[in-house]
Formats: structure tokens, C-alpha cells, sequence
């Protein structure tokens, strides 16, 4: 498919973007640009100017160790290389393949650039701290150097100048080099640029109709004489051309007729309500290819090769047949693949959920494409081949390019439903909505640039809209198999993963979900390349492009390699991995018995993560490249910032290394920090979990472990101290309960011997005289169960020995009990009245004194 995209940009004369135009007139060589011949004034050194290099003892063995001549000589063939180049490119700056034959012995320069300079580099540095060891020279009034010193100081410095030199010519050749190709690229577009605007005569103007009916009068001719020959050839071997076509038909029958029962015993293709997998789909549309192209496909093929083995070609014959040969495979090729994609008549394993009625007129416009695309590539072979007029060259690719746009417009017009079943019909209904304005606009400004003579420009637009839809179309197809890793059904609305699944399930989604984006990554990388391809740019630029950014470009001074970002991210994970993988080993080996303190534990499984990661860090780092020593600069950027906002997080940061290392708390401990208590469950870089016995995760800051109270139940041992008190009646002897509370505690199991348990008679309460019990228990953790049991026992004792345990007591004090009494007299005299008089009881309200009862009830009043 793209293949049909990039020979309908260059077919024909009249649609050659790339044709060759004479230089503007005045503009010499030298006026190329400033980054090329404008240099030559400051050109490299030739190999005779080279500074003098002593030959005499051990000097010459020392600087032949530092810097070989084969290092000078190198530098200075670059830059000879790179003079070349410059008057190459002047040369043939209107030739598109020559142009395009240098870019790889310019990359090439810049590579060996680049080497040498990494090359003489260490040799500087080296020479560097040589020089550093002499000191500086003496100032006057000080003492003189020693002559063996100030000859080896000057030898030094004459060497270090060298290698400066060399650095620095090398680092011209490469810039040289790279503005070169900076040149190179403008000349390109320039080239593209002259000819898309290049205008030919109008189409639709009467001069070209005049001219084109006088030339079609001689092509006709033309193609007679053509024919007579060929048939003079023919009819002496008419026996053999008949054998030729009756096989070939009979082939092309057998062909069929195999390809039906393929069809229908491999791949039957059961209409279902859900569609399959989308990958089955796929090896399903892969199988179907080749058994729909292979019919028309081997027929074709057999039929030219039979009657060129039968010399039933002449030269002419044998070009056009041949055109027509390829003009046959490209359609036969898109009908199969488009037939293959959309399967008309098997909707349930179509690869785009579309309707069948749809799918049918999309191969059928797909397969008008393709066939108006190979007749015009067979035509301009044969105007190629048979030297026709300009003016029927014209007019064919301007029917050719119209013919295009039209299908174009009902391609992107074509109405789907939108409220398909499947997932891919809407993302296909989506994508047109958007691309209808867009399409619309290309057809017009194609059938516009070419009826105004513009044919290039013309098929230059009608080549880049065909390379996107190619292109959409493939990054479609690609997207749905990448989302078939996550969700398998093409369904509108696709089944989620299930709430509670398994953690190997989840993991495999995760798993997946990082395949798929790689896989459109890696769509919109192929697609960004050939769409640059489709622009103009040449495979020697895009792979010089790509060598710079995985093996290393120049951004403010500093070198980025992809390469070694990669390397750097894997060894990072590495270290990463290897971290965990101690972490690991020590938890399941080591930190798993039950003598091994659990916080001891969790410190040292904590302290590994955290050097691992640091480990990893810095050996990433350094890999990539990036100066340690610039972490000075970090550090001092990193403490402006804790000064003005990032104390609170430097403080837990250090808060919780501290926590670590003087485990003032450990993992499981019972801690009470403010409101909170709980079970201490993780200890973190900048928070600690608390889990309360509600089960609720608190996350607390390091920093209030460090600056407020802390209690810890269980710091140094998990033993803990319980209180019951108890009350008992005034009327109870107090020795005699002390001796039975004493007795209980003694032969409580759950108390501890010691230290001994204690009873305490602590004070005269309101309703009770009050007692504690006070014992220490094994296991803090269990002071509920423990206080629970000791209480029992201590309730049956006091029960068994008749004890009694009190209610609270109150007194209730009543003041003018004597306005009280008359009220009571009252109401009872009333009533006696009432019962006297024979009247039901509730007939007439009772009278108080002032009567409030026709007042509304309001706030307050019951």
C-alpha cells in the first residue's frame, strides 16, 4: 500500500515532484550559505602546516604515547574530507540523488569527528594533571626552576597546546559537518519547493483541447502501427496464443474453484452474535489474503511469463505488457487485503465492526482506488515507453488526480451508524467525523491546484492524503489488536476487570496494559517515519537522525545518548530488583524466625530498600552521563528550597531515618501517639502507619514520634500492669474483703508471680467503700481478656462469701412540703366534689387560679 503512495507522487512527467531545474540565475557556488563556502577562509590546516613535533629520546616515545600521529593524521584527513564535501554538495546542488548519495559521507565525517574528539579528550586531561603536579611556575623574587623541571614543563605545555589544537579542529569539522547537512536539507526543499509550484498549461483551457486533439489523431496512428506489428507477430503462432489463453482460463477456473472449498472447509466463518477474539481475527484475515489474491493473482503472472516464453512479445509489447502486469497486481492486491479487513458476507469476524451493506461499498470504493491508481501508473509507463504528447500525458493524470478526489470524497462521506454493537465501528465513526472537514478541503484544493495547471502540486496532495489513510488505517488495526491485549471483545461495552479478582489476575492486566502501549508507541514511531518519508525527507536523513539520538547529541553543553539513558534506566532496575530480591531472601531466610526481634527486622529490611535505591540511583545517574559533581549545585538548590517550604518534609524525612536507627518504636509495637493508638505496621520514609484497633490506618508524621509524647507499651518487653476496683456495701468488713480480694489475685493464672499481685483499699466513696486489685500480666496485647477473667473471679468470690456490691445511693432533699401538701388537698377535695355531683370524670377542666387555657400553645407550653 505504500508502495502506491510513493509511485503515484513520482509517476509521470507531469506529476515528478522532484524534477530537475536549471540554477537561479546570478547565484554562483559561493553564495551557497554561510555555514559552508563562507568557512573556507578559515578551512583546515593542510597536513603540511601541522605544528613540528620533536624527534629526539625518550621525549618523542612520551608524546607517541599520549598523542600518536595516527590521531594527528586522522584529524587532519577530516578536515580535508569535510573541504571535499563543501565543493561536492556546490557541484551537484540540482541533482536530488547525489545529493542524497552525500548525506552518508557527511554522517560519516561527524562520526569520526566525534571519535577523535572523545579520543583526545582523556589524553587532555591527562597532560592537565601532569602540568598540576609541576605546580605553578616560580614568580619573580622565587627561587628559579631546576632545568630538567622547566624542560619537562615546556614539553608539557607544547603537547597540551597540540591536543587543545586537535580538539578543537575536530570540533570545527564536526560543526562543519553538521551545518553541511543543515545546507543539504535546504537545498532539498528548495528543489521540492520549485517544482510543486511549477504550473503547467490548464487542463480545461481551449489551447490544450486544440492541441490535445491534434495529438490524439498521431497517437492513434501510433498505437495502430503497434498493434499491426505485434499481430504480424502473433499470427504466424496463433496456435500457441490460443493454447496460452485456453490454459490460462482453465487455470483461473481450477484456481476458483479451490479457493470456493478453501473458503468453505477451513474457514467457515459461523455468523455469532459475539465476535471472536480480535487476534483470531487477524491470523483469520492473514489465512483468507493470499487464497482470495491467488486466483487472478497466478493467472495474470502465468500469462505473461507463458507468452513471453513463447516469444509472442516484441519490445514494446513486452514493456506495456509488463506495465499492465503490475497495474493488474496492485488492484488484485488491494481487493484481497480490503476484502480480507471487512469481509462483506462473515460480519462477525470483520476486523472494523461495520455493517455489511457498509463493508461492501468500502471494498468497492478501496478497489476504484486502487484501480484508478494502476491505470494511471500503466499509462505513464507507456507514455514513457511510446514518447507520447505532453498535452494527453496531462490530460490522463488530470482525469486520473479528479478521479481520486472524487472517490475520496465518497470514501470519507459514506455514513456509518453510530450506535453499532461494537467498540471498533464507533471508533470508526468517530475518526470520520473529524477527518470529513479535513477530507473535504484536500479534494478540493486537489481538483483546484490541477485544473489550474498545478499538476504536481495536484498529485503531490493526492500522494500524502492517500499515505494517511494508509496510514490511519494501519494504526487503527494496530490499536485494536493492542486493546484486544486488555479487553479481548469488541463489544461497545467491553467487560471490566471484576472487583476482587486475584492478584495474579491483576498483575496480568497490568502486564498487558504496558504491552498495548508499546505497541502504540512503536504505530506512532513507524507512522511518524513515513509520514516524514512522505514529506520529502530521505531514508539516509531519518537513520542519521536516529544514530544521533540513540548515540548522543548536545543540549546546553551537556550529551544525551538515548542508548545511555536506556542502559542507565535498565542497570537502575537492576539494582532495584537485586535490592528486593536481598530484601526478600533475608525475610523468608533470616527474619522469619521466631527468636529474631520483629523491628529489628523491619529496620534492617527498611535500611537495605533505602541504600538500594540510592545505590541505584547514583549508578543511573552516572552512567548517563550527568556530572556527580553537579549534585553540589542539586544540593544547594535542594536546601533553598527546604528553607522556604520543604522543612516539613526534610524534617520527616530525617525524623523517620532516626526512627529507624534509634527504633524508639519498631513494626508492632502498641503505641499512643496524641488521639491515636494502635499497632505500629510500617515505618516509611516520610509517615508512619498506625493501624487502630478498629482497624483503621493513621498515617502520622515522623517529625511528632520526634517532637511530642510518645507512649509505647511495648518498648523494652510486652509486659503490662491491670486495675479492677471494686465496690462494696459500708456494712462489709474491710479486712475481710482485702483477704478474699488477696486470695483471689494469688490464685488468678493470669496474674504473674512477679511482681506479685497487690490489693489496695483506696478510699470511702459515695455509695461504696472502694477497692483495687493491681497485677501484671505476661502480654500487654491481652489486658482485656486478662481484666475480663480477673473481674469473673472476683464476682463469684464476693458472691460466695455473701459480700455485698451496692447500688449507688442518692438523697432526694424537698423544699415547702407545705405548699406541696395544700396542692395535694386540693385536687383531692375537687375530686370528691365531682364524684358527689355524679359528673364523669375529665368533663370540665380544672380551674388554677388565672385561666390560661384559651392561650395558644406556644414555646414552652406542653
Amino acid at each position: 500500500m505504500l508502495f502506491i503512495a510513493f509511485a503515484w507522487l513520482v509517476a509521470g512527467p507531469a506529476g515528478h515532484a522532484y524534477a530537475q531545474s536549471a540554477p537561479a540565475a546570478g547565484q554562483s557556488a559561493g553564495d551557497a550559505g554561510n555555514g559552508t563556502n563562507g568557512q573556507n577562509q578559515n578551512a583546515t590546516p593542510s597536513p603540511g602546516t601541522a605544528p613540528a613535533r620533536p624527534r629526539d629520546g625518550a621525549a618523542i616515545s612520551s608524546e607517541q604515547l599520549i598523542f600518536p600521529d595516527e590521531l594527528a593524521s586522522r584529524v587532519q584527513q577530516q578536515g580535508a574530507e569535510i573541504e571535499r564535501l563543501v565543493k561536492a554538495v556546490e557541484r551537484v546542488r540540482e541533482s536530488e540523488a547525489e545529493l542524497e548519495a552525500l548525506r552518508p559521507q557527511i554522517d560519516a565525517v561527524i562520526a569520526g569527528a566525534q571519535a577523535t574528539e572523545e579520543a583526545l579528550k582523556p589524553r587532555l586531561q591527562a597532560v592537565e594533571r601532569q602540568i598540576s603536579e609541576l605546580g605553578e611556575k616560580p614568580k619573580d623574587g622565587e627561587p628559579a626552576e631546576t632545568p630538567a623541571i622547566a624542560q619537562e614543563r615546556q614539553r608539557l605545555e607544547r603537547l597540551k597546546s597540540e591536543l587543545q589544537d586537535a580538539i578543537k579542529r575536530g570540533g570545527l569539522t564536526r560543526v562543519r559537518a553538521a551545518q553541511l547537512l543543515g545546507y543539504i536539507n535546504r537545498l532539498r526543499i528548495e528543489n521540492l519547493s520549485r517544482n510543486l509550484v511549477k504550473r503547467e498549461i490548464s487542463p480545461l483551457s481551449p489551447a490544450h483541447w486544440r492541441q490535445f486533439t491534434s495529438d490524439l489523431g498521431r497517437v492513434g496512428r501510433q498505437v495502430a502501427t503497434i498493434t499491426d506489428n505485434w499481430w504480424t507477430i502473433i499470427a504466424r503462432r496463433i496456435d500457441w496464443l490460443a493454447l496460452i489463453l485456453g490454459g490460462s482460463v482453465l487455470l483461473w477456473w481450477s484456481l476458483r474453484r479451490v479457493r470456493r472449498s478453501l473458503l468453505t472447509h477451513w474457514f467457515p466463518m459461523p455468523a455469532t452474535e459475539t465476535p471472536p477474539p480480535y487476534l483470531s481475527r487477524v491470523s483469520n484475515a492473514i489465512g483468507i489474503f493470499p487464497i482470495i489474491l491467488a486466483p487472478g493473482l497466478v493467472t495474470a503472472a502465468v500469462l505473461y511469463f507463458a507468452l513471453d516464453a513463447a516469444t509472442l512479445f516484441n519490445d514494446q509489447i513486452r514493456t506495456l505488457a509488463y506495465a499492465a502486469l503490475q497495474a493488474i497486481a496492485i488492484v488484485m492486491v488491494v481487493h484481497a487485503m480490503a476484502k480480507a479487513v471487512l469481509l462483506p458476507s462473515h460480519g462477525s469476524w470483520r476486523l472494523i465492526g461495520l455493517p455489511d451493506d457498509r463493508a461492501s461499498k468500502y471494498v468497492l470504493l478501496i478497489s476504484l482506488i486502487a484501480g484508478v491508481y494502476a491505470f494511471d501508473h500503466w499509462f505513464n509507463e507507456t507514455a514513457q515507453a511510446l514518447h507520447l504528447p505532453v498535452s494527453v500525458v496531462i490530460t490522463e493524470n488530470f482525469l486520473a488526480t479528479v478521479a481520486f478526489a472524487c472517490l475520496l470524497f465518497a470514501i470519507t462521506w459514506l455514513p456509518i451508524p453510530k450506535d453499532s454493537g461494537r467498540a471498533s465501528a464507533q471508533l470508526v465513526h468517530t475518526a470520520l467525523q473529524w477527518l470529513r472537514l479535513p477530507a473535504t478541503v484536500a479534494v478540493f484544493a486537489i481538483i483546484v491546484a490541477s485544473a489550474l495547471g498545478y499538476l504536481a502540486l495536484g498529485r503531490f496532495i493526492a500522494a500524502q492524503v492517500m499515505l494517511l489513510g494508509i496510514g490511519a488505517t494501519a494504526l487503527l488495526l494496530g490499536h485494536l489488536g493492542a486493546r484486544s491485549l486488555i479487553e479481548p471483545t469488541d463489544q461497545a461495552a467491553a467487560p471490566r476487570l471484576e472487583e476482587g479478582a486475584s492478584p495474579q489476575l491483576q498483575r496480568q492486566r497490568v502486564w498487558m496494559s504496558v504491552l498495548a502501549f508499546l505497541v502504540n508507541f512503536s504505530l506512532l514511531a513507524i507512522a511518524a517515519v513515513l509520514l516524514l518519508l512522505s514529506w520529502g525527507y530521505s531514508g539516509a536523513e531519518l537513520i542519521s537522525w536516529g544514530r544521533s539520538l540513540l548515540f548522543g547529541f548536545e543540549i546546553g553543553g551537556f550529551r544525551f545518548s538515548l542508548i545511555q539513558v536506556l542502559v542507565a534506566i535498565v542497570l537502575f532496575i537492576a539494582v532495584i530488583l537485586l535490592t528486593r530480591l536481598l530484601q526478600r531472601w533475608l525475610s523468608q531466610r533470616v527474619f522469619n524466625r521466631e527468636t529474631f526481634d520483629r523491628g529489628i527486622a523491619n529496620s534492617v529490611h527498611a535500611g537495605i530498600g533505602y541504600l538500594g535505591v540510592a545505590l541505584a540511583a547514583l549508578v543511573g545517574i552516572s552512567y548517563a552521563g550527568f556530572d556527580l559533581s553537579n549534585l553540589a549545585l542539586i544540593a544547594g538548590a535542594l536546601s533553598v528550597g527546604i528553607g522556604f517550604g520543604l522543612n516539613a518534609i526534610a524534617s520527616n524525612f530525617i525524623s523517620g531515618l532516626i526512627m529507624l536507627i534509634e527504633r524508639p518504636i519498631k513494626v508492632g509495637d502498641w503505641v499512643v501517639v496524641g488521639q491515636h493508638q494502635g499497632y505500629v505496621r510500617h515505618i516509611s520514609v516520610r509517615a508512619t502507619e498506625i493501624e487502630t484497633f478498629d482497624r483503621a490506618s493513621v498515617l502520622i508524621p515522623n517529625s511528632d514520634f520526634m517532637t511530642s509524647a510518645v507512649q509505647n507499651w511495648t518498648l523494652r518487653n510486652a509486659m503490662g500492669r491491670i486495675i479492677i476496683h471494686i465496690g462494696v456495701a459500708y456494712h462489709e468488713d474491710p479486712e475481710r474483703v482485702l483477704a478474699i480480694l488477696q486470695t483471689v489475685a494469688a490464685n488468678c493464672r493470669i496474674l504473674l508471680r512477679s511482681p506479685a499481685p497487690s490489693v489496695v483499699f483506696e478510699n470511702f466513696g459515695a455509695s461504696s467503700l472502694d477497692f483495687s486489685v493491681r497485677g501484671y500480666i505476661a502480654d500487654v496485647n491481652t489486658t482485656l481478656s486478662s481484666a475480663t477473667q480477673l473481674r469473673i473471679d472476683i464476682f463469684k468470690a464476693l458472691r460466695e462469701n455473701e459480700i455485698e456490691i451496692p447500688f449507688p445511693q442518692q438523697d432526694v432533699h424537698l423544699r415547702d412540703l407545705d405548699g406541696v401538701k395544700e396542692v395535694f388537698q386540693r385536687v383531692a377535695a375537687e375530686r370528691a366534689l365531682k364524684a358527689a355531683r355524679g359528673d364523669t370524670p375529665g368533663s370540665e377542666p380544672l380551674s388554677h387560679g388565672n385561666d390560661n387555657s384559651g392561650e395558644k400553645p406556644g414555646p414552652g407550653r406542653d
